[in-house]
């Protein structure tokens, strides 16, 4: 069809399901299970989809049978593969783009401000892209509008019945630039823990993964393949007034081969500014490092569950 309209493409045959099946000494046909397309580009067309060879040219790869992945990315499960392409006189095996960290991130901002009773009240803007637009995305279409608004009651209540949502913006930008956003408002009784009136307690970071943690099981035999993400999160948390800081970890660094975690904490006049970055590399780690990989879990969980204290103002 794409020629018709006088575009070039070529058929691609991929591994769905396991971008590490085929393998560069014996591609057997048995490790091909679908099929894409790729289709020659200018210098105009910019996305994570794309490679430049030697032999191709420019090229877009495109599975247009993914409901969730717009044009211009590729389904995680595929990205990385070695493929091979129908063109006449290709007789190698040519490898898809892999997304880098930043092509599948999830940006936050967050506003809020801590009630003297211990309430938090504000807004959260989340803005996906890559793989997490797509997860997000898929989550949108399985669910109605109450079901949808109710796992982010849960996620963001956690565990909290009195807790409250109320979704602002719900918007899938797969025909721009392939994000996925939300703005929602929320408000959160006793987030914050009172001691007898002249202490707050609470966490910076409001909001915890929603993944949870994936490696609970006390050993493993196979590799574990960590996929490429990015979380950036910026909160601004106005503190009550008659409060001020009494005690606050200021920064925290966690750095491994695989993934990354940082988290900065500044007062800066009557709020405090929360950053924080979880960063995971696109890589295989060995089953003999599965400790390693729990290790760093429970670190950056422990590390979210640090706590700030206010403590009421002498003056």
């Amino acid at each position: 069809m794409l020629k018709v309209v006088g575009i070039q493409a070529y058929p691609v045959v991929v591994n769905a399901t396991n971008n590490d099946a085929v393998h560069p000494n014996w591609p057997s046909t048995y490790h091909f299970n679908h099929c894409i397309a790729a289709v020659e580009v200018d210098a105009s067309v910019e996305s994570p989809a794309v490679i430049e060879d030697e032999d191709l040219g420019r090229i877009l790869f495109v599975d247009a049978t993914s409901s969730l992945t717009p044009i211009g990315e590729l389904p995680f499960a595929e990205q990385g593969g070695l493929t091979v392409i129908g063109k006449r006189g290709l007789d190698r095996l040519v490898r898809l783009p892999q997304a880098p960290p930043e092509a599948n991130s999830t940006k936050r901002e967050i506003k809020a401000e801590l009630l003297p009773n211990g309430g938090i009240i504000g807004f959260i803007s989340d803005r996906y892209h890559g793989s997490k637009a797509n997860s997000e995305r898929g989550m949108r279409l399985r669910n109605d509008e109450k079901e949808y608004k109710a796992i982010f009651e849960k996620w963001i209540g956690a565990g909290n019945s009195s807790s409250a949502v109320k979704l602002h913006k719900v918007e899938d930008k797969a025909a721009t630039d392939r994000s996925f956003e939300i703005d929602l408002e929320f408000a959160i009784p006793s987030y914050a823990k009172s001691m007898r009136g002249q202490l707050l307690i609470f966490k910076p970071a409001i909001l915890s993964r929603r993944e949870g943690h994936p490696y609970r099981k006390k050993s493993r035999s196979l590799p574990i393949r960590i996929k490429p993400s990015l979380l950036e999160e910026e909160a601004m948390i106005y503190i009550p007034i008659g409060f001020e800081v009494d005690d606050m970890k200021e920064s925290i660094e966690i750095e491994t081969e695989f993934a990354s975690y940082s988290a900065t904490l500044e007062q800066v006049e009557d709020k405090l500014m929360y950053r924080r970055s979880l960063k995971f590399n696109d890589m295989i780690v060995p089953a003999e490092d599965y400790a390693e990989v729990q290790g760093f879990y429970r670190s950056i969980i422990e590390a979210d569950q640090t706590p700030v204290v206010l403590a009421r103002s002498k003056s």
